[in-house]
């Protein structure tokens, strides 16, 4: 197994974890959250990214040679980066499909330890999860550091008002005070509250 393979494959182990405790009615303690900030009291901002309807299902992998499919995980929405002489990073989500009102959790091997994350949810309608005034406040816009294995965690709550469509997340990895980063983006679906309510369906 090649060590992309064995980061992936923890990854999913992990997602699993968050999946599992979420079925049962209870989470492990994410990484503690930190809002992102540019400057005191404005949240930063994202990576541009393609329309929510563009994000096909499929994990790819972004380097040199142009995107490939990346090794499958499954349920869980994953994505790599590659090239551009910075680490290799892999992030996933705990489920490609999410009702409103429940939770969603992004694990992100960022390839080196410490490095900074900051991530933006997307919904449909051109909704987002940056919190009011800055945005709609449906969840999703948080940040922080890794840890020292160079991964970072955590689980925001998606409103339960939140529009029923496809949805991404957006995510920046900063790794020095240079300003070298990784954009990516992880695409998923909200479903309606209910099984009656009109909406996406998974």
């Amino acid at each position: 197994m090649t060590t992309t393979a064995r980061r992936l494959a923890n990854l999913v182990a992990i997602a699993a974890m968050f999946a599992s405790a979420s079925c049962a009615g209870s989470r492990p303690a994410a990484s503690p959250a930190v809002t992102p900030s540019g400057s005191a009291g404005s949240p930063t901002q994202s990576p541009d990214a393609a329309n929510p309807a563009d994000l096909g299902p499929v994990a790819t992998t972004s380097g040199e040679n142009g995107p490939t499919d990346a090794p499958a995980t499954g349920s869980y929405p994953a994505v790599t980066a590659q090239g551009d002489g910075l680490p290799e990073a892999i992030a996933i989500l705990d489920s490609a499909c999410v009702r409103a009102g429940d939770t969603v959790t992004i694990t992100v091997d960022t390839g080196k330890p410490y490095a900074g994350v900051v991530y933006l949810a997307y919904y449909a309608r051109g909704k987002n999860g940056a919190p009011v005034p800055y945005g709609d406040g449906y969840g999703g816009n948080s940040g922080g550091p890794s840890d020292e294995g160079g991964v970072y965690t955590d689980t925001w709550p998606v409103r339960a008002d939140t529009p029923a469509g496809p949805a991404r997340v957006d995510l920046n990895i900063v790794y020095n005070g240079r300003g070298d980063k990784r954009a990516m983006s992880l695409p998923f679906t909200v479903t309606g509250v209910s099984d009656t309510e009109p909406g996406a369906s998974c």
